[in-house]
C-alpha cells in the first residue's frame, strides 16, 4: 500500500489517469488551478495565523513573520482558507464519543466509533488544521512556480504546491449477471453464499459524483441527517449527481443491488454508496477537493474509498488526507493507472497507505492499459466491464438505458473497494490491517499468465470467496520452476493463518535422498508472506547439513504442513521444480549447400537453445566466421559466409539453453570440417532478341550485386551501362533502344557482400548476341481490314499501323491482343484515330483484351476509345482477360 494522490479518473477509457479503457485518451500535462497554492504551515505559525484570521482575515494585513510578511506582500496574497475548516473542533468531538452515553450516538457517530476500533495503534494523526488555501495575484513576469518555491524556502512553511488538476482513469436474478464475467472470476458468487454485504458498510466514491436515482443503485445510497446524498466539491453544494457517468460505473460495481431482477449486481449487495463529486463533467478536479472529499469520507463514518482517478503530480495535502483516513481505520483504495508504464510515480495510487490496484482481463493476463510494478498490491478485473450508466451520459460503450461497459483499472479499483466491504460486513471486528491482510493474501496468483511482470501486480488476482473464508489454505511455491545446479533455490510460503509468527519451518527434498528443513521469515510488510532461500550442492548427500545435494534430471520438492486450511482440516501443500545443469546435446550435424563462398551447416538439439558456429582454417581456432541461430528451437540452420574458395575449414558448435547452459560439440576434439568448391562460371543467357531489344539472363552460385558493359565492340569502349544493385544470384538486364540487325557485345562486373570481385567476360571474347531486322509494318485499313485481322496476323516485334479514321464493328472492337509482344499504334495520334466500342448496357463492349502473356514489350499507343461500356443489369461485366 501507498500514499494518495492526483487526479485523473483511472478509466481505460483512457483519460489520462489511471482507470476507464476505450480509445487511449492523450496522457494530460501537468495542470494546476491558477493564482492559487496548497500551503502548511508549521504550527506556531499556524497557531498564530488561527489567532488572528478569527480577528481580521485579510492576509495582508496578518502579522505572522518578517518573511512571510514580505512574500504575502510581494505576492498580494489575498485569502488564507483552511482547506480542513473547524479540524480541531471535529477531532475534539471525535474523542468525545469514547465517553460519550452510548444512548446518545447518532447512526454517523455509532459507524465512526465502531470504525475506530479498526484504527491502527499508534498510527499519527496528521494536523489538517495547519493546511491552508492561498490566493494570490501575480505580476507579469512572475510564475506560480516561482510563488511555491519562495514559500517553500521559508523555515515556517512545512510545504507549500500547487493546486493540481487531476483526473480519472476508468447467481442472482439479475438479468445481466451472466455477463458480469469479473464476479465469477473473483469467486463472488461463492463469497455470496457465506455473506453478501450488510447496509451497516460505508464505501465513499470519490469521483464525478453518482447517479442516486438509479433503479439498481437508489436504495443502497448514504444520506446523511438531513437527507443528502453525498457532497458536490465542485458547486459546493448537497447534490453530488453525476454530469459524466464514470462515478456512476463505479458504485455499480460497488453495491448495484444484488437479486433485485434489475440490471447487474455489485459486489457487495447492500453496502452504502457515499456520493463524494470533485471531478466535473470533464473528468477533472482539484486534488485539494479530492483531499476535501477524503475528508468528508471520514468525518461521515465512511469505512472505505474507491479512488479511481490520478495524476503523475505529488501531493503533500492529499498525502496529509490520506493519512489521516488511515490513523482513523478508513481504508483507501485507488487505481494503478492506465499508461502500461511501471513508474511507481502515480499518484495518489503510490503512496503509503493506500491499496493499489492493477488490472486483468478474462484470462488473468494484465491489461494492456494497465500500470504495474513493484508498487501494486492486488490486481481486479478491469476490461470490458459492464456496470451502471447514469442518466443521460455516454460512457463507454451503453449497452442500453441503465447500463455500459468500459475498461480501466478505474473498473478493477471498485471490485477491490466492493470485496473490502464484504469483509467488513463478514468481520466487523477486524482491524483495518487485518481487512487488508484478507483482501491481498488471499489474492490468486496469476504469475502463470503473466510471465512478463512476476511479482509486478501485487499478490494476485483478487478473489473474494477465500478473503471471506474463516481461515486459509497454505501456499508454497519455489521460485523457478528449473533450476542450474549453482542457482539458489528460494522458497515463499503463504499463509493467512500464520500472522502471529515470525518464522516458518519448510522441508526441502531431492530425488538423491537429501532432506533439508529451510526456516522461512516473516514479511513485516506482508505478514502472510514468509520467505527464505538455501544453497544448493552437487556433493555427495548430507541430510540436514543446510546445502541441498541435488543431480543434474532430478526432481526438488518443496513442502509445508498446514495445521488448518480453508475447510478446517490439516494438510501438507507441495511445490516441486527439477534440476538442469547440462547444456543441451547436439546431433544430426549436417553440411548442406556446400558453395564457392558459402555454406550452411544443420543440427539438431535436445532442448530448445540457441546455437552459434565457430569457423576457421584451423581446429582449436582461431576462428574468424562465426554463424548463429539466436532462436530458441531443437533444429537449426546455420549458414556460413565470407569463406574462401577451394578452401578446407574446421568449426566447433556451441549451444546455450535458456537457462543458459552451455554446451561445446566438437566432433570428440577433432571439429567437424568442409572444403569450399572453385567458384563456379557464371550462368549468361540472352533471350527475347528482338529488332531494337534483349534480355541478357546472369546466375552466380553466390549473390552479388553486377553492372553489365555492352556496345559494338569487345574492345572496352562500351557505350552500354546497365546496374543491378540488390544482392541476388539472379539478374535482368534489360536492354533497349538497340539498332536492328546489328552485333552486340558485352561483360558483367560482379562483386559479393564481401567485396570479391568478378568478370564474366567469355574467357576474354565477350557475350554477343545480334539483334533482328525490323519487321515490315501491317497495316490497317490497307493490308487488313480491321485492327483484329493484323493482330491476328503479327508475330513478335511486329508492328501494327492503323490510319485515321473512326473505326467500329466487330474486328474493330472487343480487340484481343493475344498476349502477344508486338506494337499497335496509330498513323498520326489519338486525336486522328477513333475506336467506337459503340457500347450499351444492352450490349456492352470494350476497346482492348489482354491477357498474361503481354510484357512491357506489347505496346498500344496513340487511340481514343469511346463509348466502352461492361455494366448489364447492374452486375459488372467481366470478360476472362484485363481491358479497356
Amino acid at each position: 500500500m501507498r500514499s494518495l494522490f492526483i487526479v485523473i479518473v483511472c478509466l481505460s477509457i483512457v483519460f489520462p489517469c489511471a482507470a476507464t479503457v476505450g480509445p487511449p485518451d492523450q496522457v494530460i500535462s501537468p495542470r494546476y488551478v491558477p493564482n492559487e497554492i496548497i500551503i502548511k504551515f508549521h504550527e506556531p505559525i499556524a497557531n498564530n495565523m488561527e489567532t488572528q484570521l478569527e480577528v481580521q482575515g485579510v492576509p495582508n494585513e496578518l502579522k505572522l513573520s518578517k518573511k512571510l510578511d514580505e512574500l504575502n506582500r510581494r505576492y498580494r496574497a489575498k485569502t488564507h482558507k483552511p482547506l480542513f475548516k473547524n479540524f480541531k473542533q471535529r477531532r475534539q468531538r471525535a474523542k468525545d464519543l469514547l465517553i460519550k452515553d452510548k444512548t446518545l450516538l447518532t447512526n454517523t457517530e455509532r459507524r465512526i466509533l465502531r470504525r475506530l476500533k479498526r484504527a491502527p495503534k499508534g498510527a499519527k494523526v496528521p494536523d489538517l488544521d495547519r493546511i491552508y488555501k492561498l490566493e494570490v495575484e501575480l505580476e507579469e513576469g512572475q510564475s506560480l512556480q516561482e510563488v511555491v518555491a519562495e514559500y517553500n524556502n521559508d523555515p515556517d512553511v512545512e510545504y507549500a504546491e500547487l493546486n493540481h488538476i487531476v483526473s480519472i482513469n476508468l447467481a442472482p436474478n439479475d438479468p445481466l449477471y451472466s455477463q458480469q464475467w469479473a464476479l465469477p472470476k473473483i469467486d463472488a458468487p461463492a463469497a455470496w453464499d457465506i455473506n453478501t454485504g450488510g447496509s451497516e458498510v460505508i464505501v465513499a466514491v470519490i469521483d464525478t459524483g453518482v447517479d442516486y436515482t438509479h433503479r439498481d443503485l437508489n436504495d443502497n445510497m448514504w444520506t446523511d441527517g438531513s437527507g443528502n446524498y453525498g457532497y458536490d466539491f465542485i458547486n459546493n453544494d448537497n447534490d453530488p449527481m453525476d454530469d459524466h457517468g464514470h462515478g456512476t460505473h463505479c458504485s455499480g460495481i460497488i453495491s448495484a443491488e444484488g437479486n433485485n431482477g434489475l440490471d447487474i449486481a455489485g459486489v457487495c449487495w447492500n453496502a452504502k454508496i457515499m456520493a463524494l463529486k470533485f471531478l466535473g463533467a470533464d473528468g477533472s478536479g482539484e486534488e485539494s477537493d479530492g483531499a476535501l472529499a477524503i475528508y468528508y469520507a471520514v468525518e461521515n463514518g465512511a469505512d472505505v474509498t474507491s479512488n479511481s482517478y490520478g495524476g503523475n503530480e505529488d501531493s503533500q495535502a492529499m498525502r496529509d488526507a490520506i493519512n489521516y483516513a488511515y490513523s482513523q481505520g478508513v481504508i483507501t483504495i485507488a487505481s494503478a493507472g492506465n499508461d502500461n508504464s511501471d513508474s511507481p510515480e502515480y499518484y495518489p495510487a503510490c503512496y503509503d497507505n493506500v491499496i493499489t490496484v492493477a488490472a486483468t482481463n478474462s484470462g488473468d493476463q494484465k491489461a494492456g492499459f494497465s500500470n504495474y510494478g513493484d508498487w501494486v498490491d492486488v490486481a481486479a478485473p478491469g476490461v470490458d466491464i459492464l456496470s451502471l450508466r447514469a442518466h443521460g451520459t455516454s460512457l463507454g460503450t451503453p449497452y442500453d438505458k441503465y447500463t455500459t461497459k468500459t475498461s480501466g483499472t478505474s473498473m478493477a479499483c471498485p471490485y477491490t473497494a466492493g470485496v473490502a466491504a464484504l469483509i467488513i460486513s463478514q468481520y466487523p471486528q477486524a482491524s483495518a490491517d487485518e481487512v487488508t491482510i484478507r483482501l491481498l493474501g488471499s489474492a490468486d496468483d496469476i504469475s502463470a499468465e503473466n510471465s512478463g511482470y512476476v511479482g509486478l501486480l501485487g499478490s494476485g488476482r483478487l478473489n473474494t470467496y477465500k478473503a471471506s473464508l474463516s481461515a486459509f489454505d497454505g501456499v508454497i511455491h519455489l521460485n523457478r520452476d528449473v533450476y542450474l545446479c549453482d542457482d539458489v533455490i528460494s522458497i515463499k510460503l503463504r499463509d493467512t493463518d500464520l500472522l502471529e509468527q515470525v518464522s516458518q519451518q519448510v522441508t526441502l527434498t531431492s530425488d538423491s535422498g537429501d532432506k533439508e528443513t529451510v526456516t522461512l521469515i516473516q514479511d513485516v510488510n506482508r505478514p502472510w508472506i514468509f520467505t527464505g532461500s538455501i544453497y544448493p550442492s552437487v556433493d555427495l548427500v548430507s541430510v540436514e547439513d543446510g546445502l541441498l545435494q541435488i543431480l543434474h534430471g532430478e526432481i526438488i520438492t518443496a513442502s509445508y504442513f498446514d495445521t488448518i486450511d480453508s475447510s478446517g482440516n490439516s494438510t501438507s501443500v507441495y511445490s516441486t521444480a527439477t534440476v538442469d545443469c547440462q547444456g543441451p546435446v547436439v546431433s544430426n550435424v549436417k553440411l548442406v549447400d556446400v558453395l564457392s563462398r558459402r555454406v550452411k551447416v544443420r543440427l539438431d538439439t535436445d532442448e530448445p537453445s540457441t546455437a552459434v558456429v565457430y569457423c576457421g582454417l584451423v581446429c582449436g581456432g582461431p576462428y574468424s566466421i562465426i554463424g548463429q541461430d539466436q532462436e530458441l528451437s531443437t533444429s537449426h540452420t546455420i549458414e556460413l559466409i565470407g569463406l574462401e574458395s577451394e578452401t578446407e575449414y574446421y568449426f566447433e558448435i556451441e549451444t546455450n539453453d535458456t537457462l543458459g547452459n552451455t554446451a561445446t560439440e566438437d566432433n570428440g576434439g577433432a571439429c567437424y570440417s568442409f572444403t569450399t568448391t572453385s567458384i563456379p562460371p557464371p550462368i549468361v543467357n540472352v533471350v527475347n532478341i528482338l529488332s531494337t531489344r534483349a534480355e541478357v539472363k546472369f546466375k552466380t552460385d553466390e549473390p552479388v550485386t553486377a553492372v553489365l558493359r555492352g556496345g559494338l565492340a569487345c574492345d572496352g569502349s562500351y557505350s552500354i551501362t546497365k546496374n543491378s544493385s540488390i544482392l541476388a544470384t539472379d539478374h535482368t538486364f534489360y536492354l533497349d533502344s538497340l539498332k536492328d540487325d546489328t552485333d552486340y557485345y558485352f561483360v558483367i562486373e560482379a562483386v559479393d557482400d564481401f567485396d570479391h570481385e568478378m568478370l564474366a567476360d567469355n574467357d576474354g571474347l565477350c557475350y554477343g548476341f545480334a539483334t533482328t531486322p525490323v519487321p515490315v509494318p501491317l497495316h490497317v485499313p490497307g493490308e487488313y481490314p480491321t485492327i483484329q485481322a493484323a493482330i491476328n496476323a503479327a508475330t513478335t516485334d511486329n508492328t501494327v499501323v492503323v490510319a485515321d479514321g473512326t473505326y467500329t464493328g466487330d474486328g474493330n472492337r472487343d480487340i484481343d491482343f493475344k498476349g502477344k509482344i508486338i506494337t499497335v499504334k496509330s498513323a498520326n495520334g489519338p486525336q486522328n484515330c477513333i475506336i467506337d466500342c459503340q457500347g450499351t448496357k444492352a450490349e456492352p463492349h470494350r476497346g482492348f483484351y489482354f491477357h498474361n502473356a503481354e510484357d512491357r514489350y506489347s505496346v498500344l499507343d496513340g487511340f481514343t476509345i469511346t463509348n466502352g461500356y461492361d455494366w448489364v443489369d447492374h452486375l459488372r461485366f467481366y470478360r476472362l482477360a484485363g481491358g479497356i
